[in-house]
C-alpha cells in the first residue's frame, strides 16, 4: 500500500505541472471564478473551508479539488465544504467535459428546484466527470444527491452519500441512460418517496455497477435501497446491505422487467415483518443471477418473484419467511447447490450454516459448516484452490501456522561465521506463500 500511495502522489503532482493550478482563495476568492478563469486541463485547488456554492462546470475538463488530491490527507475531504445553502443545487456539469475531475470534497445542503434535478451534484447533457473521494450529504429535493443523464462509462470511487432527503424517485443516486461503475461507496441515512439511495431509469442504456458497496439506513415508500425500472440493469459485488427498511411495498430492492445480479453480497435483515431483500416483478429467471450471497433476517421472504424469477447459486438463505412460516423464497426461483432453510432436494442443504457468531452479525463460515465444499463444483475455485463454497464468505482452508522457531548461535570470534539451517518443504499441490520471517 505504501509503494502505491507514493506512485498515485507522484502521477498527479507530474500531471500538475504540465497544467495551471488556481488556488482557492489564494488566486481568487470565489470558486466559480476561478472555474471560469481556467482552460481545459487546470486544476483549482480550493484550501480548507466552507464556500458557498451554487458552481457550473460547463464544456470544461479540469480538476475541481481540495488538498486532498495532492497529499492523500484524508482530514481535508471534511474539511473543504461546498454548500448550497439549501437554496441551490451544489454543482451543475454540463457539455462535453468527459475529462473532469471532482476530489475530497463535501457536497451538502443543496436543494433542487425541479423534480427532474441533482441537488447535490448534477450532470447531463455529454458531461462524463469522475467523481472520487466525495462526501455528498444533506442534500434535499429533486431526484438524487446525485443525478446521471447521458453519463458514460465512467468509474467512481470513495462516495459517502449519506443523509439526503425528500426526493421524489430517489434522495442518493439517480441513473438515467448512463453506465456508471462505483467502487467502494457508502449509502447511507437517505430518505425518499420510491427509492431511497438508487433509482434507474431508461431502459438498457442504464447499467450500474456497484463493487464494495454499503447501504445502511436507507428507507422509502416503495423500495428502501434501490428501485431498477425496465430494461435498466443493476449489478452488486461483494456488497453489504443492512437496517434498511420499505414502508409500503416490503422490499429493499426492487425490479420491474429488469435485471438484478448479485455476487458474494451479504443482505442482513432486521427480522422486520414485512420485508423482503429482493423482489422482482416480470423478470425471466435466465436473467438475473444472484450468486455466493447469504440473506438472513428478513421477515417476509429473502427473494420474492413475482410473474418472473431469478437464478439463485451457491446462496445461503436462513433464519427469513418469518411471518411466511419459515419459507425463504416465493415464486419462480431456480435455486441449485445452496443452504435454504426448510427447502429441500438436489444439491440443495437444509440444515444450519453453523456461522461463526451471527449474533454479533459475523456470518463467516465455521470450519464444520456444511456450506464448505459443496457449492457448483462448475463454479470458479475459491482462491486457496478448493471448491467453492456457499455464501457470501468462502472458507480458508489452506493457511497453515507455524509454531515460532528460535535459533540460537553460540558465541563466536570476530570476523567468525555460523549459520543454522532451517528446512521448509511443500509436498501438496497448491503454491505456499511464507510470511512473517522476523530478523532481530
Amino acid at each position: 500500500m505504501r509503494v502505491f500511495f507514493i506512485l498515485l502522489i507522484t502521477t498527479l503532482l507530474s500531471s500538475l505541472c504540465y497544467s495551471d493550478i488556481i488556488n482557492v482563495p489564494g488566486d481568487f476568492e470565489d470558486i466559480q471564478v476561478a472555474v471560469n478563469d481556467c482552460e481545459d486541463g487546470d486544476t483549482v485547488l480550493v484550501a480548507p473551508g466552507e464556500y458557498p456554492a451554487n458552481l457550473l462546470i460547463d464544456n470544461r475538463n479540469i480538476t475541481l479539488a481540495s488538498r486532498f488530491l495532492i497529499s492523500g490527507d484524508r482530514d481535508f475531504i471534511e474539511q473543504t465544504i461546498l454548500d448550497g445553502g439549501s437554496r441551490s443545487q451544489v454543482i451543475n456539469l454540463t457539455g462535453e467535459n468527459n475529462q473532469s475531475l471532482l476530489c475530497g470534497m463535501t457536497i451538502r445542503n443543496g436543494r433542487a428546484l425541479e423534480r427532474r434535478q441533482g441537488s447535490g451534484v448534477d450532470i447531463r447533457d455529454g458531461a462524463s466527470p469522475v467523481l472520487r473521494a466525495l462526501i455528498i450529504r444533506d442534500n434535499q429535493n429533486g431526484n438524487g444527491a446525485v443525478w446521471c443523464h447521458g453519463v458514460q462509462d465512467v468509474v467512481w470511487d470513495d462516495l459517502r452519500i449519506v443523509n439526503n432527503s425528500e426526493g421524489q424517485y430517489c434522495s442518493g443516486l439517480l441513473i438515467l441512460e448512463s453506465i456508471v461503475t462505483v467502487n467502494d461507496a457508502l449509502f447511507q441515512g437517505n430518505e425518499a418517496g420510491l427509492a431511497g439511495a438508487i433509482f434507474l431509469h431508461g431502459g438498457a442504456e442504464s447499467i450500474l455497477t456497484l463493487n464494495h458497496c454499503e447501504f445502511d439506513g436507507n428507507s422509502a415508500a416503495s423500495s428502501g435501497v434501490a428501485e431498477v425500472q425496465p430494461g435498466c440493469t443493476l449489478n452488486l459485488n461483494y456488497c453489504y446491505a443492512h437496517d434498511n427498511s420499505s414502508r409500503g411495498q416490503f422490499e429493499w430492492f426492487r425490479t420491474s422487467s429488469s435485471v438484478i445480479n448479485a455476487n458474494y453480497c451479504l443482505f442482513e435483515g432486521g427480522n422486520d415483518e414485512d420485508d423482503s431483500a429482493i423482489r422482482t416483478i416480470d423478470v425471466p429467471p435466465q436473467n438475473s443471477q444472484i450468486v455466493n450471497c447469504t440473506f438472513i433476517g428478513f421477515g417476509r421472504y429473502a427473494i420474492w418473484c413475482q410473474e418472473g424469477g431469478v437464478q439463485v447459486n451457491n446462496c445461503i438463505l436462513w433464519g427469513n419467511g418469518i411471518q411466511q412460516d419459515g419459507l425463504q423464497v416465493d415464486g419462480d426461483v431456480d435455486v441449485a447447490f445452496s443452504l435454504v432453510e426448510n427447502m429441500g432436494g438436489g444439491g440443495i442443504l437444509n440444515e444450519d450454516p453453523l456461522f461463526v457468531n451471527p449474533g454479533e452479525g459475523d456470518y463467516h463460515l465455521t470450519e464444520d459448516s456444511p456450506c464448505i465444499d459443496t457449492g457448483d463444483p462448475d463454479s470458479p475455485e475459491n482462491s486457496d484452490g478448493t471448491r467453492a463454497d456457499m455464501g457470501a464468505f468462502y472458507f480458508h482452508q489452506r493457511d497453515i501456522d507455524v509454531d515460532n522457531v528460535n535459533l540460537t548461535f553460540e558465541p563466536i570470534a570476530w570476523e567468525s561465521v555460523d549459520s543454522l539451517l532451517v528446512s521448509i518443504s511443500n509436498t501438496g499441490g497448491n503454491d505456499l506463500h511464507i510470511t512473517n520471517i522476523l530478523l532481530p
